[in-house]
């Protein structure tokens, strides 16, 4: 890693080299207008931008030969450091946004380099771009870091500040060269906006960007003024303007690059380096500047209307342009009272639509400029989708041109739909792709779902809904001669709606509350061709989404108990609620809901039926957690009985809760090992540990994908069988990659995916399959399991603990015996500081029952245990159990952490409710990309092993929690104030947990137990301790590990979108 020193790369302070010879607007070079410029205008005001945060302490202006003296300096250093490029190698900068982005792409394309604006914080995509070096600053170390840990060959480069990069003179850089030769070589590497997929990098070249120069050129419609980057040419002696976008995005560079360089004398006017721009920050800049322009993303808009003293500062802007979203109809009317009003539309791949200036009561509509060639093909809902097809005449019009010159047709995706009563106006309409994105971020797609309930005979139509609500809905549309009662035809079409969910994810299925049924005289809204208008149809039938939103606490549809407490008659209507929403045919009393399939929607929806079929009952609290602990009708009935006959006692159940806990644990330990082998026969040895075949379970989990991504880039590890439940693996493996950001190639004859059923016997597999794999696999990491802090211990027993067994038989009868690794949870051990209050957690198998904590994830994960503990010790087997603490976030891959888990339900809650708590314990969380590379460690380690390890794998050095609040309470706002945590826990127990609406918005709520065991610990001083020996002595990666600090939480809550 070196440093920038620039007294090495000057010579002399010459800068009177530069060809002066008379080029035309569209084909002049950006480095070359710079230098030009710097000779023949060397005041010009290049850009002003603020000397520290507080925008009070003043501005500074740079000028045309203070840049360019900045850009020689750095390519003269660039040069000595680095060398010229003759292949377009790719460099990076990271840094602050600032001036530097500008200078270091200019120095960069000046040496013969492109330039990747934002290419280093997408891993999946650094191979893909060849980067070459990285030049950053020191408070981006962190970053550079992480990029050297995925690729050793990287060069860093720190770089000087910005005052010391525009500080003496430099030496002339010559970049003599004709337009028309090189306006093909690539200089810049953007990214497209990922909106519908993972981003793309698009490699953009000097014609991409002549196309702003060239809008000069634009021949004008008569009597309207273009909307493009000539506007910049502000009439008179110039002006500044403002720009509020990162200088990564399209928006960004333009503004910081293009257009203070290709425009007459615009000056950019920048906000404070190491903050995002706010409505308040362009609100201070317009009281100390006249500004011409202001060029934002709408959310600045939207706070500028919030200011006083904005509105009348906006009366003399000779315009406005936003992009990247829509802008409220009453921010834009309120603005186009004031000034020109304009979206400037496009994309990386098309770059800048060319436009016309809008009236101003049309400023939400784009006009496109005759030029453009915009074929307007008719799509669904009666819009129309830009289609831009290839013209080489239009090379220096539109950027597509340019960066896709062997494309022949493009298709945007972007629906747009006409003016009511105005020719050529049209307002963007939105994507193609007709996603549904609730209110907790989940998004799914309808239309799989619409096809299949559609082609019901009963029915003409069908409509999923959701859009920021917490919950999908359904209308149905019955067919016209249908006489069927609404109330039958539900019941009549529930099977086919069943089948809808069973190919859905999760959060899209529909439960029956959600189900509405349109009346036979008001029909779906259709265009021409017979299709569904989506938007038209949820708008016409919003009185009755709205009332199936309001009615699903009310339990009101479902059915009622007879007036009688008798224990015959509430079976019945526990059954009853049961079908309502979970039908399963020949339901048996004892059998487990949760082993079915039941799912925590359906759980709080039963629960409501449940409850609202009762009436009041003081003695009697039902939710979705009685659900869970007491997930059979016999159980389930017997809570009600003892409520309403005011018993304490649930009928069957032991007299010492306790004692009949640790007794379950141990029978169910015991069926699963009781006719184990004595002995294991001899193992194979010809196992070859550079060539190691590894099975995986779990795969498409979030730890999974992770370990699936380490052991793929492992060239010791020679095949890979994924083991899932789902029968379509491959595809949900490529989904899942897709949706975090992972572009691992699962299209290798090194990856092989195997549906199987751990439950049943040789898990599922048929004969001759399962024979090849056992006499293949050197190895099995187990990691499939039920995440589900709710469901009882009896809910892990047919799939979960039978399938331990079954991979246990595996190890047993392979001629190759694999070891197995399991992937268990500290929360098998959880209550090991009650007993034990003195000692830290052994690395050894532990058989006191008592030291599971009280849910039956963590009791399952105990019996586990046990189970492979004695099949190591009785049968031989060789066993590393791997008991895994707090999984984080991703940080140094692209992803996000989990929502489901405790930490963001906590920040979520907290910011609903206005108050954070102040006393967590203190945390050893590990993100689950290093996790990964822990368990692959380990994995190296356990091949060939005969013997048992334990590992407690959790963060050896922990952080304090009172170091993490900062950061969090910097995104939840100044108004949410720090309270005890069980003062906040009272806040959440006062929350009706039947209640979807408010499970959304406070999840923390859902997992109460959880935090009140947090409390006990804080209370009594019992948080566990662990030894780590094992693991810190085996794995390089774990050796290493940093505590959490604020940097990974700035990463995490960035994630959550906050």
């Amino acid at each position: 890693m070196a440093n920038f020193d620039s007294t090495r790369s000057l010579a002399s302070s010459d800068t009177n080299v530069v060809d002066d010879s008379f080029q035309p607007y569209g084909s002049r070079l950006l480095p070359q207008v710079v230098d030009k410029l710097s000779q023949s205008d060397p005041t010009r005001v290049y850009a002003t931008f603020p000397l520290a945060s507080d925008l009070s302490r003043g501005f500074r202006d740079v000028t045309m030969l203070e840049i360019a003296q900045a850009i020689n300096k750095l390519a003269w250093w660039t040069e000595m450091n680095l060398g010229r490029s003759t292949v377009f190698e790719t460099v990076a900068y990271i840094g602050p946004s600032d001036l530097r982005y500008a200078i270091v792409f200019l120095a960069a394309v000046k040496c013969g380099y492109k330039v990747s604006k934002a290419m280093c914080y997408y891993r999946s995509l650094l191979n893909r771009t060849n980067l070459f070096s990285s030049f950053y600053r020191p408070e981006m170390s962190r970053k550079v870091q992480d990029l050297q840990g995925e690729n050793s060959g990287l060069q860093t480069f720190l770089v000087e500040s910005l005052d010391e990069m525009l500080h003496g003179n430099a030496k002339y850089y010559p970049y003599e060269c004709n337009y028309i030769d090189v306006r093909w070589d690539p200089v810049l590497v953007l990214l497209s906006s990922g909106s519908t997929g993972l981003p793309k990098p698009i490699v953009t070249n000097h014609a991409t960007w002549a196309v702003a120069d060239n809008d000069r050129n634009l021949p004008a419609v008569k009597g309207r003024e273009n909307a493009n980057y000539a506007l910049w040419n502000f009439p008179g002696s110039g002006g500044r303007y403002f720009a509020g976008f990162p200088p990564f995005h399209l928006g960004g560079f333009m503004a910081l690059v293009v257009l203070p360089i290709y425009s007459t004398t615009a000056t950019v006017v920048l906000g404070p380096a190491d903050r995002p721009p706010t409505g308040r920050t362009v609100s201070q800049i317009m009281q100390r500047y006249h500004l011409r322009a202001l060029f934002c993303p709408p959310v600045i808009f939207e706070e500028l209307v919030q200011e006083p003293e904005a509105l009348e500062h906006a009366n003399g802007l000779d315009f406005l342009l936003y992009a990247g979203g829509p802008l409220s109809s009453e921010t834009g009317n309120l603005l186009g009272q004031l000034t020109n009003v304009c979206s400037f539309y496009g994309s990386t791949e098309t770059g800048v639509a060319q436009t016309l200036i809008p009236l101003r009561e049309d400023w939400a509509f784009l006009e496109w400029h005759p030029s453009w060639g915009a074929d307007m093909q008719p799509s669904e809902d009666e819009a129309y989708e830009m289609v831009l097809h290839w013209d080489p005449s239009l090379e220096g019009i539109r950027s597509f041109s340019c960066n896709f010159p062997n494309i022949d047709e493009w298709h945007t995706k972007d629906l747009f739909r006409p003016h009511p009563n105005k020719p050529n106006l049209w307002k963007f309409h939105g994507r193609r792709d007709d996603i549904i994105v609730l209110s907790n971020g989940e998004k799914f797609n309808p239309v799989p779902s619409e096809a299949i309930i559609s082609g019901h005979p009963l029915v003409s139509g069908a409509v999923i809904v959701g859009q920021g609500r917490f919950q999908a809905a359904l209308i149905l549309e019955p067919k016209e001669e249908s006489q069927v009662q609404k109330s039958s035809l539900v019941e009549a079409i529930w099977p086919t709606i069943e089948k809808a969910n069973a190919q859905a994810p999760g959060h899209a299925r529909v439960t029956r509350s959600m189900v509405t049924v349109a009346d036979i005289n008001k029909r779906f809204e259709r265009a021409g061709k017979g299709t569904v208008m989506r938007k038209l149809t949820t708008e016409k039938f919003a009185t009755e989404v709205e009332a199936l939103y309001s009615r699903i606490n009310l339990g009101e549809y479902g059915p009622r108990l007879a007036a009688t407490n008798s224990m015959a008659a509430i079976q019945s209507y526990v059954r009853s609620c049961i079908r309502f929403s979970f039908p399963i045919p020949n339901l048996e009393e004892s059998e487990d809901l949760y082993v079915l399939g039941l799912d925590s929607l359906k759980s709080a929806e039963i629960a409501t039926l449940l409850k609202g079929g009762l009436g009041t009952s003081p003695t009697l609290e039902l939710s979705a957690q009685t659900i869970y602990t007491n997930p059979t009708i016999h159980k389930l009935s017997n809570v009600i009985f003892n409520g309403l006959n005011s018993q304490s006692l649930v009928i069957g159940e032991s007299i010492d809760p306790k004692r009949s806990r640790m007794a379950r644990m141990a029978s169910l330990a015991e069926k699963f090992t009781q006719d184990l082998p004595t002995e294991l026969p001899g193992r194979n040895s010809l196992l070859d540990k550079s060539k190691l075949n590894v099975l995986l379970t779990g795969s498409t989990g979030s730890l999974g994908l992770h370990l699936l991504r380490v052991l793929l880039d492992d060239p010791k590890v020679s095949k890979i069988f994924c083991l899932n439940r789902s029968a379509n693996g491959k595809q949900v493996q490529q989904s899942r990659f897709a949706s975090l950001g992972l572009e691992e190639n699962i299209n290798t004859p090194r990856v092989n995916f195997i549906h199987g059923n751990y439950g049943q016997s040789q898990l599922g597999i048929a004969d001759a399959q399962y024979h090849g794999l056992t006499s293949t696999v050197d190895i099995i990491i187990h990691n499939a399991w039920k995440v589900d802090f709710n469901h009882s211990l009896e809910s892990y027993d047919p799939i979960h603990l039978q399938g331990v067994r079954n991979l246990i038989d595996w190890s047993l009868y392979s001629i190759r015996h694999p070891p197995i690794i399991f992937i268990s949870s500290t929360s098998s051990v959880g209550y090991w500081t009650t007993i034990h209050p003195d000692e830290a957690v052994p690395e050894r198998p532990i058989y006191d029952h008592q030291v599971a904590q009280t849910m039956g994830y963590g009791e399952s994960k105990h019996v586990a245990e046990n189970i492979l503990g004695t099949a190591s010790e009785r049968a031989g087997v060789p066993v590393s159990i791997l008991r895994i603490g707090q999984i984080a976030g991703p940080v140094a891959t692209p992803g996000i952490w989990n929502k489901d888990e405790w930490v963001y339900s906590l920040i979520k809650t907290s910011q609903s409710l206005g108050y954070f708590p102040s006393n967590i314990p203190d945390v050893d969380w590990i993100p689950v990309d290093t996790l990964a590379s822990i368990i692959l460690d380990i994995t190296h380690f356990t091949a060939g092993m005969t013997s048992a390890l334990t590992y407690n794998i959790v963060n050896p050095q922990r952080t304090p929690w009172t170091l993490l609040i900062e950061p969090i309470l910097q995104r939840l706002g100044s108004e949410t104030k720090i309270v005890e945590l069980s003062e906040w826990i009272r806040m959440l127990e006062q929350i009706d947990r039947t209640d979807t609406r408010q499970l959304t918005s406070k999840p923390a709520a859902k997992i109460l137990d959880f935090f009140r065991d947090l409390e006990n610990e804080m209370k009594e001083g019992k948080r566990a301790t662990f030894n780590t020996e094992h693991g810190v002595s085996t794995s390089k990666t774990m050796a290493s590990l940093r505590p959490v600090g604020t940097e990974w939480m700035e990463v995490w809550l960035r994630q959550w979108g906050y």
